[in-house]
């Protein structure tokens, strides 16, 4: 299953049932941006991240394309979140950061996608979550970017999936 006719200026969601119907979906979709010359971050804990790279190993050269910038795997203690507590202003601060460091390297476009039910937990409520995500809404017209964010289904409550303000589609799941 993977995440088809992605857009510049789409901020879509990727509701997963299991991780490997989310490997399914933004593999291909990431191999895809780096090879149209797009730089591409992932945001997610270490072992999601990880999983990501060996799947993407089969056809790309992970250390090559993290070497020169293209292929960012990002954890949140070393990127995003470095408290370990999810705050929409670290976030909003390092998006900006990394879009704006990705196209002055000479990338045309910049991927961004992560899975963001980590901050469900202790971290960060809904109400924080919604916060982050029309955060992410905000950013998405005014550059070169696609964003999908990702939510594992078995920890996303109903209520917090209606406030989401990307697109969830059949499309996307």
């Amino acid at each position: 299953m993977e995440i088809r006719q992605r857009r510049e200026g789409e901020h879509a969601c990727l509701l997963y049932d299991r991780p490997a119907e989310l490997l399914e979906s933004v593999v291909p979709s990431v191999r895809e941006a780096l090879a149209s010359g797009e730089q591409c971050i992932y945001l997610g804990d270490e072992t999601t991240a990880a999983h990501v790279a060996g799947a993407l190993a089969a056809t790309v050269d992970v250390s090559e394309a993290r070497d020169r910038r293209a292929l960012r795997l990002v954890t949140q203690r070393d990127g995003y979140s470095p408290s370990g507590e999810f705050r929409t202003g670290d976030m909003a601060a390092f998006l900006e950061r990394s879009i704006t460091e990705g196209l002055a390297g000479g990338f045309s476009g910049v991927v961004v996608t992560g899975d963001v039910s980590w901050a469900l937990g202790p971290e960060a409520g809904s109400e924080e979550v919604a916060a982050y995500e029309e955060l992410v809404e905000s950013l998405v017209p005014v550059h070169p970017v696609t964003a999908i964010c990702q939510y594992n289904t078995r920890h996303v409550p109903s209520s917090v999936v209606k406030r989401l303000a990307c697109t969830p589609s059949s499309e996307y799941r």
